[in-house]
């Protein structure tokens, strides 16, 4: 009988996965890995949809907040009505704060101009979209004192000699050398006194005479073109001009005393007492249709918020692509020939021929801000719309319950 013998030089035959288990195999991984493909994905276009939301939400809310922080605040110690500006006569058109060439709105009515608290810029901004659903977008500026300025309520010199002096070409006032160094060239200042104020924008500053000086023509520097002076005449007429505007300018700060001899009478003109110099800032909101976001900018005048420039533009917010700015207005404006209540509406309009921006007393915005890409899933656009209303503290205020009653000033 024979005996089976083991030989280990040869191997036994490998176990191992068949094909049909190999190709299972793939299968469930190929599975797994669309699976989790799937899942990232929609993460990813999840935290993208969070994300554009929270960008459109944080730009929206820091463009409102800032615009009615400026609104609320605009007018503060602007006279009531606005300030006089250069009119009639040879006034040539002040120009509106905003990039484009375009001229302040003429009176509605009356021989005389004023910078308003609001200047309403009703589609004057750029359009969103095109054809029939084209959104035209609106423009808003704003004046007021600069309180934190150290030239506030400045003293200005009315004895001799260094009282204000006016030619065709420019006028000067004397401060203190102090108050002199806070003012540079392009800032705006209000001149008032008891009876009557004027808007003009610095030219030059000595700050060792305190002498500051408001130049005609100088377009580096009065980008608004206020500083038109009047020469006015010394015969039997008070403040009647010569030469420039007719009314709005420096001189008709002055007081005029008429005397009669041998049947003659002549003005002759002194400065008040009292002339007070007050920095003024500017501030214009509109969209800058020239970048690829529509972008909610703000432009300053000089002596505004650190401006050092004769004007200066800040991004408010990115990815704003309509601006709307709507007013109630008391009396209510005549709209379309009706008289409508107080609330919201474009304002001015050409059927509106009776109220000023002084009837304004509530600024209701309206926004709309859309994402920088389209949504990685579905293509789309994320848009959201905002708005919130702001009472103008420094404008009259009207009683809502009853629309006939006399108006209570601030």
């Amino acid at each position: 009988m024979s005996e089976r013998t083991h030989n280990p030089s040869r191997p036994r035959p490998a176990s191992g996965f068949s094909l049909v288990e190999l190709l299972t195999a793939m299968a469930l991984s190929l599975l797994m890995f669309g699976l989790t493909f799937v899942l990232v994905q929609q993460l990813d276009n999840t935290a993208d949809v969070v994300t554009s939301m929270s960008d459109v939400n944080q730009n929206l809310r820091a463009a409102v907040n800032m615009m009615s922080r400026d609104l609320s605040t605009a007018g503060e110690n602007i006279p009531l009505g606005g300030i006089p500006l250069p009119y009639g006569g040879s006034a040539t058109a002040i120009k509106r704060p905003y990039p484009t060439t375009s001229s302040f709105p003429t009176p509605l009515s009356g021989n005389s101009l004023y910078m308003p608290v609001l200047i309403a810029g009703n589609g004057l901004g750029p359009s969103q979209g095109s054809g029939s659903t084209a959104i035209s977008t609106d423009v808003v500026s704003m004046i007021g004192v600069n309180q934190t300025s150290s030239f506030n309520q400045t003293a200005v010199n009315t004895t001799s000699p260094n009282q204000p002096t006016i030619s065709s070409t420019a006028a000067t006032i004397t401060v203190s050398a102090t108050a002199a160094g806070y003012v540079s060239p392009g800032q705006l200042i209000m001149l008032r006194d008891a009876n009557a104020s004027c808007l003009l924008a610095v030219s030059s500053v000595n700050t060792t005479t305190g002498v500051i000086t408001f130049t005609h023509g100088d377009s580096t520097n009065d980008l608004l073109g206020v500083n038109q002076f009047s020469i006015l005449s010394t015969g039997a007429v008070a403040f009647a001009v010569t030469s420039g505007p007719t009314s709005g300018t420096i001189s008709f700060l002055q007081t005029a005393t008429q005397t009669t001899s041998h049947g003659v009478t002549t003005t002759a003109y002194s400065w008040p007492t009292t002339l007070t110099a007050y920095p003024i800032s500017m501030v214009t909101y509109y969209l800058d249709s020239t970048t690829p976001e529509r972008n909610l900018t703000k432009l300053t005048s000089m002596g505004t918020s650190g401006c050092a420039s004769v004007s200066c533009t800040n991004v408010v917010a990115l990815g704003i692509d309509v601006l709307q700015v709507f007013y109630s207005l008391s009396p209510p404006a005549t709209l379309n020939g009706v008289a409508s209540d107080p609330t919201e509406n474009p304002w001015p309009t050409s059927t509106d021929t009776t109220n000023t921006p002084n009837d304004i007393r509530k600024v209701v915005l309206t926004m709309v801000g859309e994402t920088n890409h389209k949504n990685f899933a579905n293509s789309q656009w994320y848009s959201k719309e905002i708005k919130n209303a702001v009472t103008i503290q420094n404008l009259d205020y009207y009683n809502k319950y009853s629309l006939g009653a006399s108006m209570t000033q601030n």
